[in-house]
């Protein structure tokens, strides 16, 4: 079982922190437990990933005291057998002389992870990646610096000082110029250390710094990059040349003293009332659907087990970006905004499932014989969502 959102977020619960602290105000829980997040990730765990892997120039930052190394200082030369890879040598030297080492989307990585990131996508509907930071002992990557995004900050190893500064935006944008010197000699607003277990949300726009206490810092940022009101409004003017008037060409002298300020608004407004929402919504929706990773851990088991599920084989919802319409004669699962269609006495079977994450297939509700069921589970595994949990068709066999 993947590590749930209701996990990471306990003992509060998800719409509680929607309520009291999203895009709003920092949250932080701090758990006496330091062993919460090791289901989820563990510094032994990583360490092993850093000494086996052939890791590539993309895969790691190095940062120190806000400086960033350029890629080329800790990777092979180019056009030798490594032309690319990261020099563990060069990495590890400048790890013990301070440099912070980002792990980027380590989803990529570590199959936990990946399943983590598309349970907080599924709660947040926004993409999501997951950085990994290694901080040596008293040392500091970043400086000063805000967010265009939301964060989770998941403390799994070690201890780690951080500051917190209000926004001086409400929900800032990219665009916003930021300079270190002005928070020199200001007071943060939060400073706290988190230890091992404990979370903190950072909304974006927040100031931030941290620093590493006396043993390695290892965090997990959960970046969450949400669709914004400004998405919604430039995709309902994806099509702005359908209205007339907006179809003219600008004045020759472009004047910004003379142009027809009031007139050009008007027919703008009148296109806006004319414009779709739902529609430019929806195809904001298809995008993300369509853009989503699919989960294929255990495909190749599932195929091999195929052939031998029956009534009693157990099998589990993947963590898919999903959703169900009626069309026509039809239930349709959209998969990652691929349909799927089923007839309609499959309904309450399929809409079901979102209910029960594990079960087995004779168990499932609805009007189906279990023929049926065993039918549409089959279809629901070749196509990937459903999985048949691991150790099932052993455990049968005895």
């Amino acid at each position: 079982m993947s590590f749930s959102i209701d996990r990471l977020l306990a003992p509060n619960t998800l719409q509680a922190f929607r309520d009291s602290h999203y895009e709003s105000q920092p949250f932080l829980i701090q758990r006496a437990s330091p062993h919460y997040y090791d289901e989820l990730i563990t510094i032994e765990a990583v360490s092993e990933h850093l000494g086996q892997a052939k890791l590539s120039s993309t895969d790691i930052r190095l940062v120190k005291e806000g400086d960033e190394m350029a890629s080329r200082e800790f990777t092979y030369p180019a056009r030798s057998a490594f032309d690319g890879l990261v020099n563990q040598e060069t990495l590890f030297a400048r790890f013990y002389d301070g440099s912070t080492m980002i792990l980027n989307a380590f989803e990529r990585h570590c199959a936990k992870m990946f399943h983590f990131t598309q349970t907080v996508e599924r709660a947040f509907h926004a993409t999501v990646q997951a950085n990994l930071y290694l901080t040596p002992r008293e040392s500091r990557g970043f400086g000063p610096h805000w967010d265009d995004h939301d964060v989770f900050v998941l403390q799994f190893n070690g201890a780690k000082e951080w500051s917190i500064y209000d926004s001086p935006d409400v929900l800032t944008t990219r665009n916003r110029l930021f300079k270190e010197e002005d928070y020199a000699s200001v007071e943060p607003s939060l400073r706290v250390v988190l230890e091992r277990g404990d979370l903190l949300y950072v909304p974006r726009g927040f100031v931030h710094r941290a620093r590493s206490l006396s043993e390695i810092s290892a965090h997990v940022t959960v970046g969450i990059f949400t669709f914004k009101y400004a998405e919604l409004l430039r995709r309902m003017l994806d099509d702005p040349e359908s209205h007339a008037w907006l179809r003219r060409s600008l004045p020759v002298c472009i004047d910004p003293d003379e142009f027809p300020v009031e007139e050009f608004l008007a027919h703008v407004r009148a296109f806006l009332a004319t414009t779709d929402v739902r529609k430019a919504l929806a195809r904001l929706r298809d995008q993300y659907a369509g853009s989503r990773m699919p989960d294929a851990t255990r495909r190749l088991m599932d195929y091999a087990e195929l052939p031998a599920l029956d009534r009693t084989t157990r099998v589990r919802t993947r963590r898919s970006f999903h959703e169900f319409a009626v069309e026509d004669s039809f239930i349709v699962l959209k998969l990652n905004n691929r349909p799927i269609r089923f007839p309609l006495e499959a309904e309450e079977s399929l809409r079901s499932i979102d209910d029960l994450e594990e079960f087995e297939v004779h168990s499932l509700p609805g009007d189906l014989d279990d023929a049926g069921k065993v039918d549409l589970c089959a279809t629901l595994v070749r196509e990937g969502f459903l999985t048949i949990v691991e150790g099932d068709a052993t455990r049968r066999k005895a």
